[in-house]
């Protein structure tokens, strides 16, 4: 990827990020709006990875960690923030939804 393309990406997930920890926020033992930040947290945290911020990246990907362990969530992380923040050739794994079917 580009670097304007990172930045513009990093923007978007930015954003993303405020508006997660928002809805959070005012709804604090929500377990989906949890996962949400946690999602939110893990995307720019391995984007960032992959550039010079990648301490930033590396402390969301732990943030985004701890979350999940608070709320019950397998990521199959490794425990190595280095490693977990830069997945490389790992597979990704799907997750299925741990709180019951969501409803539309």
């Amino acid at each position: 990827m580009r670097s304007g393309k990172i930045d513009q990406a990093c923007g978007y997930y930015e954003q993303d990020l405020a508006i997660a920890g928002s809805l959070a926020e005012a709804d604090p033992v929500n377990a989906g709006k949890q996962r949400d930040v946690m999602i939110s947290l893990l995307q720019l945290g391995r984007l960032l990875s992959g550039t010079d911020d990648r301490e930033r990246g590396r402390m969301m990907v732990s943030e985004a960690a701890e979350i999940a362990r608070r709320i019950g969530v397998d990521l199959g992380l490794s425990g190595n923030p280095a490693r977990d923040a830069d997945p490389g050739d790992q597979p990704v794994r799907r997750r299925r939804w741990p709180f019951g079917r969501r409803s539309s």
